[in-house]
């Protein structure tokens, strides 16, 4: 009888945390297309503090915002923030908030809602290209949009993110596409949320997105949520409560560089600083079609010493990197430890790491592998994951791009157009003098990704947009409800037995097909 009874807890358990992620979905309204010209007097309301922070209610008044960090430079820290609408930016291109070592410092709200409907095309493409000194960017899901990347880094919410920088609570949808140009970057660093993350702490995250390396002369790191982690002495730096559920590809690598591919993270640690990643899920694929490639379930390749993973779930069989493909690691460079874990094994996906030197030794504690994606329900620790996101991941409202409101006149609708602001040119100019205080990381070494020292090249002036970097219109993707309510519990043995017959039944029947419904 107590087997029944724990098998039926455990079954219930797992039904109360399967649709991570997919809330039912409501209807609201968003605001008018943006004209891709107009750019606020004024925002929608507010005094900027945190208890009447500054209202973004159109696209008019995020351009303000962009104009005031990168322009202005008047945005300091403990100035908030706070979406009223989801944000339609009409297919323009979006000018990213903070370029040119210009760090975004404030505290940004995204409400719950979305910003959607645009590309962006720069050497740090993201909604904002630097944030960090202590900022906060939370609530905020970013869909329908396309970035590329002309230099160094590119992510869909921050490219480069530094010195305590705090992301909660965040989504990129299915419809955003990260890619970069093919060109002579300084290792280039791709991903779906964050591509560089100095000292920054990343908790609640959702990443659905496409993330395409293309064919560099240095390596690449990319991976499907963040691009490199790192800490630093006094600081802390780790991601913490991640899903991914896209496509990580790399089409291509120089004979002389290797791309270093994971579902979550492609390098962990940077400038000799190490990573940690705990908490983590990976359900998207991770695969190569280029020379070079090493890809990983969880991490693409471990890059400094001391890194950490902690309490790791690779759901993936597609993993496939050219040189190497781990169910964890795609490739060892140096000592890491790993706490908790579990992967799926197939006959091709059977290694831990992908790529590893002769002689080391495969730290493993507590990992173990299973052969199908149904197992990892009795994982505590999975279904602890599982409901942090779901807590506090917020409900999104149903995107069109081709919506048109009834009223199609923004908020404040007579903007001023300051200079030098069409989107048309996305390359912000280089504010003199304007790098925070003791911003420049030291240059890294062989295994470093990259210089954390942003610069703009000296061509940046005449990069050609991509061909096509118009955002798509997919058909409409709704998330099922949640699934969360509870059966009354009458106190009878007899009600739970049958209330686990049914459970039982019900998994038995749908198996794997049910638990693909997840996020």
């Amino acid at each position: 009888m107590k087997k029944i009874i724990s098998l039926i807890a455990t079954f219930a358990m797992l039904l109360s945390v399967l649709a991570v992620g997919t809330f039912s979905l409501s209807t609201s309204a968003q605001s008018a297309p943006w004209d891709g010209l107009s750019v606020s007097e004024v925002y929608s309301g507010g005094s900027g503090t945190a208890d009447d922070p500054y209202i973004i209610a159109n696209g008019a008044d995020l351009m303000k915002l962009s104009d005031d960090v990168n322009f202005l430079q008047d945005v300091q820290s403990g100035v908030h923030f706070k979406l009223a609408d989801d944000i339609n930016l009409g297919g323009h291109m979006f000018t990213p908030i903070g370029e040119g070592n210009i760090y975004f410092q404030g505290v940004f709200d995204g409400n719950g809602k979305t910003i959607f409907n645009f590309t962006a095309n720069s050497d740090f493409p993201a909604i904002f290209g630097h944030a960090g000194y202590g900022g906060t960017i939370r609530n905020l899901k970013v869909d329908h949009a396309v970035f590329t990347c002309t230099n160094t880094y590119g992510a869909a919410i921050v490219a480069f993110a530094e010195r305590n920088l705090l992301i909660e609570n965040c989504e990129v949808g299915e419809n955003v596409v990260i890619e970069n140009t093919d060109i002579a970057a300084e290792n280039p660093m791709l991903a779906g949320v964050v591509a560089m993350a100095l000292e920054t702490v990343a908790n609640n995250i959702i990443s659905r997105a496409t993330v395409v390396a293309k064919k560099a002369s240095n390596n690449v790191y990319i991976g499907g949520a963040f691009g490199a982690i790192s800490a630093r002495d006094g600081h802390v730096g780790y991601i913490e409560n991640v899903i991914f559920t896209g496509s990580v590809i790399v089409e291509g690598s120089n004979a002389f560089a290797t791309s270093s591919a994971g579902g979550i993270v492609g390098a962990l640690g940077a400038k000799s600083r190490p990573g940690i990643v705990r908490n983590v899920i990976n359900r998207g694929s991770v695969k190569a079609t280029g020379d070079k490639a090493a890809c990983g379930g969880i991490v693409g390749k471990t890059n400094t010493k001391n890194g950490q993973i902690v309490n790791a779930f690779n759901e993936s069989t597609e993993i496939y990197g050219t040189v190497g493909s781990g169910m964890f690691v795609g490739q060892v460079s140096n000592t890491y430890t790993v706490e908790g874990g579990c992967s799926i094994e197939t006959g091709t996906l059977n290694l831990f790491a992908g790529r590893v030197p002769m002689g080391v030794e495969q730290p493993t504690e507590g990992f173990k592998t299973v052969a199908s994606d149904i197992e990892f329900a009795f994982e505590a620790a999975y279904a602890s994951i599982l409901s942090s996101i779901q807590s506090n991941v917020p409900t999104w409202n149903t995107i069109d791009p081709n919506a048109q409101p009834e009223d199609s006149t923004p908020a404040d609708s007579t903007p001023s157009t300051p200079v030098d602001s069409t989107p048309a040119d996305s390359t912000p100019s280089t504010p003199t003098d304007s790098t925070p205080a003791d911003s420049t990381p030291s240059t890294p070494t062989d295994s470093t990704p990259a210089e954390s020292t942003p610069s703009t090249p000296a061509d940046s002036g005449t990069v050609e947009a991509p061909v096509d970097t118009t955002p798509q219109t997919p058909a409409q993707t709704q998330k099922p409800s949640a699934g969360t309510e509870k059966p009354a519990d009458d106190g009878g043995c007899g009600s739970i037995i049958a209330s686990g017959l049914a459970i039982v039944a019900v998994v038995s029947l749908a198996g794997v097909t049910l638990l693909k419904k997840r996020v």
